[in-house]
Order: C-alpha cells, then structure tokens, then sequence
C-alpha cells in the first residue's frame, strides 16, 4: 500500500511550533492527523527538541531461589555380586495354605517347588 504524501499546510505547522513544548508529538500527531515522525521534524526545524526525562532506575528485585527442576530417576537394576540364599518360613493353617495354593498358576507352582528342593539340596 503505497503511502500518500500530503504537504502540511502552514496552519498546522504554525499550530505544532506554538503548541506547548510539554505536549507530546505523538499527541499533536494525532490532533492535528499527521505522523509523529512529521511532528517531530517540524519541532526540530524550529529549534524546539523535546528532552527526555532522565530514567528512574528501578530498585532491583530480591531474586527469589527457584526450587530445583525435578528430574526423573533411572534405576539401574540391582545385581548380586554373590548368589545369596534366602529362606522364608511361614506358618499357616493348612485351610489358608490350600486356599493360598490355589490362587497360583502352575508356573508359580512350579517354581515354588523347584525352590522347596533346591534348598532341601544345599542344606
């Protein structure tokens, strides 16, 4: 969209340079319906340059420890450096150790007694 250049009529200029300096540009811009690059260049032609007002510094913020990002763990598995034994013995009446018997599958059931004679054998 090309932009359409109009000259500024001396009114308006006259207007922008007795205009009170502590008006901004960008309001006599919008006034007056011209860019505030166009106000500025009118002001700095007439030797009126408007000052900044000198920045404040801002006291700093008490930086506050952020808790430490959390990570997931990764668990190497644990291997016995020697085979080690480990006997277990349970007393149950024999109702509940039928009852708990049955709840198995023959894999475990076989496994449990593979472990019953192979501690019978390196006793």
């Amino acid at each position: 969209m090309p932009h359409s250049r109009k000259r500024i009529s001396d009114q308006i200029r006259e207007a922008i340079i007795a205009a009170d300096p502590s008006i901004s540009n960008c309001e006599l811009a919008r006034q007056y319906g011209i860019s505030d690059p166009s106000v500025r260049k009118i002001r700095k032609d007439a030797g009126i340059v408007l000052q900044r007002a000198p920045k404040i510094a801002r006291p700093k913020k008490a930086k506050v420890k952020q808790p430490a990002k959390r990570t997931a763990l990764v668990h190497a598995p644990v291997v016995a450096k020697k085979p080690f034994l480990l006997t277990i013995t349970l007393e149950i009446e024999e109702r509940r150790a039928d009852a708990l018997w049955n709840t198995f599958s023959g894999d475990d059931k076989a496994v449990a007694i593979r472990a019953a004679l192979m501690s019978r054998l390196e006793v």
